[in-house]
Formats: C-alpha cells, structure tokens, sequence
C-alpha cells in the first residue's frame, strides 16, 4: 500500500532518482488503484456539551416548528474541512475503506 500526495510522488522520483512517469507506471504496474481518504475531525474538550446544547435545542424547537429537523440539509456527500483542499488518495490493490486524522487549525481562516 501507498500513501499519496503531491509531495510523496515527488519526494519519491527526488529520492530514488527517477522521472515522475516511472514513478506513475511502477505504483501502476502493481495494479494499485488509488482511494480517496475520508478526513475525520477530532472531538475537542468542549464538544460533548455543545451537542447535548444543540440537541436540547433541536428537541425544544421541533415543538414549535415540527418540519425543524426534515428542513435541515444533510449528506453524507458533503465533508467540511477547515484547510479547504484534502487532495490525498491510498493506493492499494482493494479498497482500504480507511480514514485519516490530519492536523489542522482551529480556527476557520
């Protein structure tokens, strides 16, 4: 298996000293597919209150507004991330079906 970025493709032809379309025909000549990665976020200390917060919200407000929750947009398409661009894949003969935890800010830019 491989992890790929940009930066790994390069840092790889850079290092074993091989043009970037030998790289691209070895991880091909294995017959690897690549797979894109699901970035997850992590829980942050004060998570847990906030979605009881927006929980007892929710329950308090469909009481008043019974379309409340079915008025809410969800996907399970849509991935948010706070650095703006995830451009990572996993090469791997199967589907890994893995995820990855990056480092990232905070606070949205």
């Amino acid at each position: 298996m491989f992890y790929h970025t940009p930066s790994h493709i390069s840092n790889t032809r850079e290092n074993c000293g091989l043009s970037e379309s030998r790289v691209w025909k070895i991880i091909n000549e294995f017959g690897t597919h690549a797979y894109r990665l699901t970035p997850l976020q992590a829980l942050l200390g004060g998570d847990a209150e906030r979605r009881y917060a927006w929980r007892n919200f929710a329950v308090n407000q469909s009481e008043f507004q019974p379309t409340l929750l079915s008025d809410i947009i969800g996907t399970d398409e849509a991935i948010f991330s706070r650095n703006k661009i995830c451009n990572t894949h996993y090469w791997a003969l199967e589907n890994p079906k893995c995820s990855a935890t990056f480092e990232i800010k905070y606070a949205f830019d």
